[in-house]
This record gives C-alpha cells, sequence and structure tokens, in this order.
C-alpha cells in the first residue's frame, strides 16, 4: 500500500509525504529426499514447515523553498523492517516423524532507522 501527497503552500515553497506498507505472511512446507545410488540404501526423508512474517514501512516528508539565489530541500525519513521466520524439521524413522534438532532455526529480526537530511542548490553565473 502507497499513500502519496504533495502540497504546494505557495509559489516558492512545497511540502510532500510518501508512505509505505507492505506485509507478507509465507506459508511454505518442504521436503526432501535423499538416497545414496548404491544398492540396498536407505532414504533419508526431511520435511520443513517454514512459516515467514514480514511487515516494512517507510515513512518520507520532504518540504523544499526557493530564495531568490538558492534552493532549501530538507526532509525526515524513516523505515522499520520486523521479519520473524521460523524453520522446524522433521524427518522420518521407522514411519514416525520426528523432530530433527541439528537443522532447526528461528530468525527474529528488528530494524529501525531514521534520518534528517537537507541539501542546497545556489547558482552564481555557471556554477551551482
Amino acid at each position: 500500500m502507497n499513500v502519496y501527497g504533495r502540497h504546494k503552500i505557495n509559489q516558492s515553497s512545497e511540502l510532500s509525504a510518501d508512505i509505505d506498507y507492505v506485509h507478507f505472511i509465507i506459508e511454505n512446507d518442504q521436503c526432501y529426499q535423499t538416497q545414496l545410488v548404491a544398492p540396498g540404501s536407505a532414504a533419508y526423508v526431511t520435511e520443513g514447515n517454514i512459516p515467514s512474517g514480514l511487515d516494512i514501512v517507510t515513512a518520507k516528508f520532504d518540504y523544499s523553498k526557493r530564495f531568490n539565489n538558492f534552493l532549501l530541500e530538507t526532509g525526515l525519513k524513516t523505515a522499520i523492517n520486523q521479519t520473524n521466520n521460523i524453520a522446524d524439521c522433521y524427518y522420518y524413522y521407522n514411519n514416525n516423524r520426528l523432530p530433527e534438532l541439528r537443522c532447526g532455526n528461528h530468525f527474529f529480526y528488528n530494524k529501525n532507522m531514521c534520518a534528517a537530511y537537507a541539501s542546497t542548490d545556489a547558482v552564481k553565473g555557471k556554477w551551482h
């Protein structure tokens, strides 16, 4: 989802906002079978249940003002990322599904970034 807006305050200044939101939910099962090519070798079967959740929010607000000899641009930006992935693995032994503790994983990631910025552009003859 995206929301964008721009407002021209007057002839020389404007304000803009841009907000984005992304949400993913992934349900995924995986199945692997490994077997040695030699005759009589046993098959090794593993299954995995890998649900994932991801949320990303970004917001940006900009202000620009033109003066006689230069342009001033300022703004604020934030980005929030939250990820939650769980990987549970199982193997089969005598037709019983058992947890495979060597390959499970729970990945949780939370990142918040914020920034404030400003820039100017001045004109003096042929120079910027």
